[in-house]
């Protein structure tokens, strides 16, 4: 398997870890009972943490074996010893209470309608337990890279059919060297649903004729953002641009072309 193949493979494995924790947690949810929040918000805290626990194990698991593979294939020499990453449970904790049961009460105390309400605290709550439980690659890559010793390139990647910001973020982030000893560099943030992750590059960057395909396409819509603000006398902040290339990416998808 090549070192592209095997990028491929990791991506999609991540993206499974993702839909199974969803999954798990969509299992538990009648566990948060709307008309009695405070009641039941124990037993679903106590039901979904683990979840998330178990999705992060299984990430980890992912980039330990592609960690491993990537250099079987020649990508780095010598014995290396994974460093998992460990889970902040506290704070997986608090995410989930304050978009699920928090979210929940405000909610209803604006006379938002049960199912509705349903609706939105699973996918909030939802998308951050994907957070947490998908940061076990991201952190166990970067912990691992530092520990061993070795000079690492790692890069962010976006899945297929990506959100706007994930498209930004990927096509403006460029590879970071992890080295041992060297403070790990900033990187953008991962949003709640985020099924982005780091990937292990070769030293030339490169992820593959399709991703870069994917990257050029981003540029573009990125381009023309950036015209039809400069067109609106809109300022070309962060914001105004990913909002923009989200208008942009719905018109794509209704078959009608960027620039419309």
């Amino acid at each position: 398997m090549t070192i592209l193949s095997l990028t491929d493979s990791f991506r999609r494995e991540q993206a499974r870890v993702a839909a199974r924790t969803t999954a798990r947690l969509a299992g538990v949810f009648p566990a948060l009972n709307l008309s009695a929040i405070d009641a039941s918000a124990p037993a679903w805290l106590q039901a979904a943490v683990p979840i998330v626990q178990r999705g992060h194990r299984e990430s980890v698991d992912v980039a330990a074996e592609y960690y491993a593979r990537f250099r079987n294939e020649g990508a780095g020499s010598g014995l290396i010893t994974i460093v998992p990453d460990r889970l902040q449970v506290p704070a997986v904790a608090t995410s989930l209470e304050v978009l699920g049961p928090m979210r929940a009460k405000h909610l209803l105390s604006q006379g938002e309608r049960f199912e509705d309400v349903a609706r939105a605290v699973f996918s909030a709550s939802s998308g951050a337990a994907t957070r947490h439980a998908l940061s076990g690659a991201r952190r166990t890559f970067e912990r691992t890279a530092r520990a061993s010793g070795e000079s690492q390139l790692l890069r962010r990647v976006a899945q297929p059919g990506a959100c706007p910001i994930c498209r930004f973020h990927a096509m403006r982030n460029t590879s970071r060297r992890i080295s041992e000893g060297v403070p790990i560099p900033a990187a953008p943030q991962f949003h709640d649903h985020c099924k982005c992750s780091y990937a292990l590059v070769p030293d030339d960057g490169a992820l593959g004729e399709d991703y870069e395909t994917f990257l050029a396409e981003s540029r573009e819509m990125y381009q023309v953002a950036l015209g039809n603000l400069t067109e609106q006398d809109r300022p070309h902040t962060a914001k105004n641009v990913t909002r923009e290339m989200h208008r942009l990416n719905y018109l794509a998808k209704t078959g009608r072309p960027f620039d419309v």
